[in-house]
């Protein structure tokens, strides 16, 4: 199995595999990635997709955060960070 960045799918393909996805809602969206990374001044997109011959089959939306507070890092699932160690 391999991977492709977010950066290198890019938002447009990444969003039309959205709208063809009946699993897909608005948190796996380039706007929500967008609303994610606004949440902390240290947040990355991780998020990538699984291609199969050429073909996007699969995404995951992952924005890591780092909580200034606590000085740990989080995933961002709607606004609110889950905590990895």
């Amino acid at each position: 199995m391999s991977t492709v960045s977010f950066e290198d799918v890019g938002g447009k393909a990444w969003d039309a595999f959205c709208d063809e996805s009946s699993e897909a809602w608005l948190r796996h969206t380039s706007t929500f990635l967008d609303f994610a990374l606004t949440l902390g001044a240290e947040s990355r997109n991780l998020s990538f997709a699984v291609p199969q011959h050429e073909k996007i089959v699969g995404i995951v939306p992952l924005v890591a955060r780092k909580d200034g507070e606590l000085g740990t890092c989080g995933f961002v699932m709607g606004g609110t960070p889950t905590r990895f160690p």
